[in-house]
């Protein structure tokens, strides 16, 4: 069953309740674009470009969480749509994306604003003004933030709490200094700044650089961070770029362990390096996508599977990682209409941060149980057996398969 729609259709009268009000914000209330026959999702995803296949499972994890959805009936009734808008993966096309949509089709009931944290960065603010309930996986601390951004959710870790558990686990080790090395991106940015506060925190330095997401070969890059003579060398990031710091490091003859992202372990090692250059890897990753893991193993966790499998080619080629977090997305989104007393964005929210979400809902949820929102706090914390570190492999059919010690 498809319920994507990869051109929006509501027009008419009221789609154009709102035009002169896109900048500033619609006033509170059903949303404008909706008729009521449906509950509309926009999704601002890149869906050509280098990030395609990555958009593409955006959509599809939306999608899997729709069919489910509506083989309970909807949200208030109203059959899940999911209306997919191409930003290219850049943020600027996302914000145009969503002040069209204003225009021509109203409020959607629920806004996924992007895959990368500058997308996301950048949509919040229109969104906010319009007043749309908006769930997020970017990592942006900034994201963060009730009151500046009082209708949107995340439904993964900030960098500032992930990169935090990566240093612990660093302390943990016996390591007092961390080489790291990313692509010059604004995630990248943001998570080297979280590295470096929590190591701060910790007593463990950070030596860093960052090179053009282009880059073939960091081999210099590599020996520069290595005559720091840190521990350990981490890796930010995910795709290609991965292979060329595994083959430089092995240039560079690094002989320290390596740890990569919960970014990087979405990458499918097979396709970017030999298993000789990832024998000394580990990876920090989300347990759901890890194979053997017990959340991977769970109902919840095979419903979702089969129901994504209606939405993308089989075997799936690269990790669920991604389609999972938008999944999650609309389960919150669901949560949070069938928790509130009505469909205004403040109560949408007040709805998740008071925690009234129906415990069968939170049940179709992949990963924790506590659902800790609060006024001061809108992004889902994972526990500690949902974040695991695993040896770097190959990925079989969406799951990461750790080479065994």
């Amino acid at each position: 069953m498809n319920h994507t729609s990869t051109r929006r259709w509501l027009t008419g009268l009221a789609g154009l309740s709102c035009t002169a009000l896109v900048l500033t914000g619609c006033s509170a209330g059903a949303s404008a674009g909706n008729d009521g026959s449906a509950f509309h999702v926009l999704a601002l995803a890149p869906l050509s470009g280098p990030l395609s296949s990555l958009g593409s499972l955006q959509v599809a994890g939306l999608e899997a969480a729709a069919d489910i959805i509506n083989d309970k009936g909807g949200i208030d009734g109203r059959n899940v749509v999911v209306d997919a808008e191409d930003n290219a993966g850049d943020a600027a096309t996302g914000v145009e994306r969503l002040q069209t949509y204003l225009t021509d089709d109203g409020r959607p009931d629920m806004l996924m604003p992007g895959l990368t944290s500058q997308e996301v960065m950048a949509v919040l603010p229109l969104a906010t003004a319009n007043q749309i309930l908006t769930i997020h996986v970017g990592g942006a601390t900034d994201a963060n933030d009730p009151e500046k951004f009082p209708y949107a959710f995340g439904s993964g870790t900030t960098f500032m709490e992930v990169n935090a558990r990566v240093i612990e686990h660093f302390q943990a080790e016996g390591y007092h200094k961390i080489a790291y090395i990313g692509a010059d991106t604004t995630s990248a940015r943001l998570s080297l700044a979280a590295m470096e506060k929590a190591g701060s925190e910790h007593g463990i330095s950070v030596v860093s650089e960052l090179v053009a997401p282009t880059s073939v070969d960091v081999t210099p890059t590599m020996l520069k961070l290595a005559a720091q003579q840190p521990d350990a060398l981490f890796l930010a990031g995910a795709g290609p770029i991965t292979g060329v710091y595994l083959s430089s490091a092995r240039t560079a003859g690094w002989d320290k362990p390596i740890f990569g992202s919960s970014e990087t372990c979405a990458t499918d090692f097979a396709t970017i390096a030999q298993p000789e250059q990832w024998a000394n890897v580990q990876l920090h990753c989300y347990a759901f996508a890890v194979e053997g893991q017990p959340s991977a193993q769970s109902d919840t966790f095979a419903a979702f599977r089969q129901a994504l499998g209606n939405h993308t080619d089989q075997p799936i080629g690269v990790s669920l990682v991604t389609p999972g977090f938008t999944y999650n997305d609309l389960i919150l989104a669901w949560g949070a209409y069938e928790a509130s007393e009505s469909n205004e964005a403040a109560d949408l929210a007040d709805a998740l941060e008071s925690g009234r979400v129906p415990a069968e809902i939170r049940e179709k949820y992949i990963g924790p149980v506590d659902w800790d929102f609060s006024a001061d706090d809108h992004t889902m914390t994972w526990g500690a057996d949902e974040l695991v570190f695993v040896h770097a492999g190959p990925t079989v059919d969406g799951m990461l398969v750790p080479d065994a010690d």
